[in-house]
């Protein structure tokens, strides 16, 4: 195992829990007004509306899915469940729901780029942020077609027992990752990372808005003075 290999996927993970629970803390007591996801629906609603919720959506069922499909000890459901069978669930899925959250990003980031009203008002951060989600979406998607290839789905085992042993801090967790893909390890590295800067980006809202953020209505109404 290489000294780059062993360090991304055995010491990384830790780096990035840490600064993220520190920089997420300090923000949300500090400048808690800046932990949320500003509205923009004034600038153009339809837009707005389809690549937001189409967006949100599907990155909310990646998500889940990569929780429950990663996180899920292979021992409670291999008894029922193949790995091979768990690994193209994983596939349909994430290339389902893995396409609705790029198009509505690319919805959005074309709203961002199109609208004169709109490009001056965006920020460098905002802007950086959305275009290394739709990055870290397509290397996803990429490592989709290899899977349909890994006969004994080991390729999904070998993350999550390595996601597992993160958690349960063994610092010889880097091992497991040694025989996947190169694509699938970058997806892997861009994931930490996305998780390492949110705190620094308006993604913090994931991590410390309040439960009801999930079922809030889209729309914010704006009044003139009276």
């Amino acid at each position: 195992m290489s000294q780059l290999h062993n360090f991304v996927f055995s010491y990384y993970p830790y780096i990035v829990m840490v600064v993220c629970f520190i920089v997420t803390i300090y923000r949300f007591h500090h400048s808690q007004n800046t932990v949320t996801a500003y509205s923009s629906q004034w600038f153009e609603s339809k837009k707005l509306i389809l690549g937001s919720n189409l967006f949100h959506v599907g990155v909310l069922m990646v998500l889940i899915g990569h929780f429950v499909g990663i996180l899920t000890p292979p021992v409670l459901y291999e008894s029922f469940l193949s790995a091979r069978t768990h690994l193209l669930i994983a596939i349909v899925m994430g290339g389902i729901f893995g396409t609705v959250a790029i198009i509505g990003a690319i919805i959005l980031l074309f709203r961002r780029l199109s609208l004169q009203s709109y490009v001056t008002s965006t920020s460098k951060n905002d802007l950086m942020t959305l275009i290394y989600l739709i990055i870290m979406l397509f290397t996803g998607m990429s490592t989709l077609p290899e899977g349909l290839h890994d006969i004994q789905g080991e390729s999904l085992v070998s993350v999550s027992n390595w996601a597992i042993a993160v958690l349960t801090f063994h610092l010889d967790a880097g091992e497991l990752l040694q025989n996947i893909s190169i694509a699938l390890k970058i997806h892997i590295f861009l994931g930490m990372t996305l998780i390492l800067i949110s705190p620094f980006t308006r993604l913090i809202h994931v991590w410390a808005a309040p439960l009801t953020y999930l079922v809030r209505g889209y729309k914010i109404l704006y009044r003139g003075r009276q």
